[in-house]
């Protein structure tokens, strides 16, 4: 016996079917193009490593890709959660990143944006325990910088002819 659950389970399969849906990874998706087709700028230091790798895992970095990614990443730290002493428990740590997406064959911008993103971690602990936060806290960053650079490169992929 089917229950009302089943049928809009298989009313909203109907619907996504006859709209087009496409998954955007799929091999006809629009993020297909860009994986083998990017070059991605050799970062500079550990964040934009971090940066760096998580991108690659989308877009699997091609030296002779038809399309060029630079990045630029600025962090900025600030002391949060401040006790009556004076001494900070928490750190907040946000970026930014700006990225430009460019045609290899003739230079030209194809896509350029700026995302944005922020992490905490605790400061209360041993100098050694702050540290390891800290880095951490970079690559949830990057890891969060990165996703959302690919989101805007997927979309606008879709709406512009690469």
């Amino acid at each position: 016996m089917w229950w009302p659950r089943q049928y809009l389970l298989v009313g909203i399969c109907l619907l996504l079917a006859s709209c087009g849906y496409q998954p955007i990874y799929g091999t006809s998706g629009v993020a297909y193009r860009l994986e083998r087709n990017v070059s991605i700028e050799a970062p500079s230091d550990r964040a934009g490593y971090v940066l760096y790798h998580q991108l690659n895992k989308y877009l699997k970095d091609a030296d002779d890709g038809e399309y060029k990614l630079s990045f630029n990443i600025s962090q900025t730290s600030s002391r949060v959660a401040i006790d009556e002493n004076g001494r900070a428990h928490r750190a907040l740590l946000e970026g930014f990143a700006t990225f430009d997406l460019r045609r290899a064959s003739d230079n030209k911008t194809v896509v350029k944006g700026r995302v944005k993103g922020f992490t905490g971690y605790s400061t209360l602990a041993t100098s050694v325990a702050s540290h390891a936060s800290s880095r951490d806290a970079t690559q949830r960053l990057m890891t969060m910088l990165a996703d959302k650079i690919m989101y805007e490169l997927v979309l606008a992929a879709d709406k512009e002819d690469f």
